[in-house]
């Protein structure tokens, strides 16, 4: 008996092991001991929950095994059997410390687990040598049950291996006689349906792959079955169609005749049936009048690209090439309603795009001068590029255009410009004028300066313009050569 404290309870504790050892029994170990307080008074009775572990060494490692109890106290004294709950798997082949702790309690000290003293001789039972008179002993005599005949060479018995007696998938094939027939039975599977010994072949199970070459023949095939969905995309050629069974019922809406050429051309004179004339696949029909028979004949397709049918005088034929074509209107009223071409965009893109990689993308010509104009624009038009003017007449002015303009105090400061003028500088001696967009030169700029009157400016000054660098350049000189400022306006123009 052994006397320890636990825990924050300070309890003691009794324990008395013992181990019961029997072949091929689980392990069970009975242990018991006695709870009291710190004066060794037993604790009342009742349930507690105590917990156990072993461990293979005295101190620290990792318990191998733990086990919880609700033991019964009955004056302070419990008993319980560890391996009941939890099998006890350990092998017993070395030391083993035992601890426990009741409910909350932290474990208490560590208990060497010892052996019974009788126990021991079950070490020797590990190494008992066979007796050589079971080895060598025989049955003899009559043999009975299954058997019949006797010892040492019975045989079995008539009916004597029943269904019981034999293993589940141990019958094979070389077993049974050639002459046996069996017929499956109970419910079909994979590809059939229903139950043996008359099952069906399940729905859709008849596949490509299950159908020999050639084996479906028209008598198989239900009326209506094939669909355009059905057959593949110029799979059936002449040799799968019987001759004249292709009507124009047969033909669906969206059905293309291949291109055929024709031999000849056919003419019909007749009035009447002219007028009943109609335009067959890849044909066209010209010259429908009530006077004038119809030429049905063959359109071939445009040969180059950008061609358009064009009607020559005689035929319609295609052509890329306007002046050996073209469309020539006789109209007399002018305006946009009697235009030849009318275009007409609802929407915000562009209503037509002209593009010329070595040309005019645009020539327009009026053949007469007077109120006729090669170009006509009612509205705003905006160029991006260079305008070109070459006048027929040389007599007709260049006229200039403002290009830029500023009123500049007499400190350089602007006072008011157009939207690209940069900087006036007055530099101690003239004004530097920078503009934004706008290079001057003064072979094609025209540049005209007004001085104002102001006190402090002796009057009258001259203006000089010049160039430095890429600036325009304006200087203010008395009348007795000195350079001046004062109050200017002035006007940058160009043809």
């Amino acid at each position: 008996m052994k006397r320890f404290v636990i825990g924050y309870l300070a309890l003691f504790t009794m324990f008395l092991f013992t181990e019961t050892v029997k072949a091929q029994v689980p392990k069970l170990m009975s242990v018991q001991g006695m709870l009291a307080d710190a004066n060794n008074v037993p604790l009342k009775d009742g349930l507690y929950t105590m917990y156990f572990s072993i461990y293979d060494l005295e101190v620290g490692g990792v318990a191998l095994y733990k086990e919880a109890f609700q033991v019964q106290l009955s004056n302070g004294r419990y008993m319980a059997l560890l391996g009941e709950r939890n099998a006890l798997n350990l092998a017993f082949d070395k030391q083993y410390w035992l601890t426990m702790s009741p409910d909350s309690a932290n474990e208490g000290a560590r208990i060497r687990l010892t052996t019974s003293p009788y126990a021991f001789t079950a070490s020797h039972a590990m190494h008992a040598d066979t007796s050589s008179f079971a080895v060598a002993a025989h049955p003899v005599g009559t043999a009975g049950g299954s058997l019949n005949g006797s010892y040492p060479n019975p045989t079995l018995a008539p009916g004597s291996v029943t269904t019981s007696a034999i293993a589940n998938e141990s019958i094979t094939l070389e077993k049974i006689s050639k002459n046996l027939i069996f017929l499956p039975s109970g419910p079909a599977s994979g590809d059939i349906t229903g139950d043996y010994p008359n099952p069906k072949i399940a729905a859709g199970a008849v596949k490509n792959d299950r159908i020999a070459d050639l084996a479906v023949t028209s008598a198989k095939i239900a009326t209506g079955t094939i669909d355009s969905i059905n057959i593949k995309t110029r799979s059936i050629s002449g040799i799968h169609i019987k001759d004249s069974s292709i009507n124009s019922s047969k033909l669906g809406g969206n059905v293309v005749m291949a291109p055929v050429s024709p031999s000849s051309f056919f003419t019909q004179t007749n009035g009447t049936m002219n007028t009943n004339a109609v335009v067959g696949p890849n044909t066209l029909l010209v010259g429908i009048s009530s006077t004038d028979a119809g030429s049905h004949g063959w359109l071939n397709g445009p040969t180059v690209a950008s061609q358009v049918l064009r009607f020559n005088g005689t035929n319609l034929v295609w052509s890329k090439d306007s002046v050996i074509f073209p469309v020539i209107s006789t109209g007399t009223a002018d305006g946009a309603a009697n235009a030849m071409l009318g275009l007409t965009n609802l929407g915000n893109s562009a209503t037509a795009r002209f593009v010329s990689t070595t040309g005019n993308a645009v020539h327009a010509i009026t053949p007469t001068i007077g109120s006729a104009y090669a170009g006509l624009f009612e509205g705003n038009v905006h160029v991006t590029g260079d305008i070109k003017k070459t006048y027929k007449s040389g007599s007709i002015p260049q006229n200039a255009v403002p290009v830029a303009f500023a009123s500049v105090a007499l400190n350089g400061q602007v006072r008011s410009a157009s939207a690209n003028m940069g900087t006036v500088v007055w530099n101690g001696t003239d004004y530097e004028i920078d503009m934004l967009g706008e290079v001057y030169n003064p072979i094609s700029h025209i540049v005209n300066v007004t001085a104002n009157t102001v006190a402090t400016t002796p009057v009258p000054v001259v203006p000089l313009t010049s160039l430095r660098g890429n600036r325009l350049v304006i200087t203010f000189y008395t009348l007795a050569g000195a350079k001046t400022q004062t109050d200017f306006h002035f006007t940058v123009m160009k043809p």
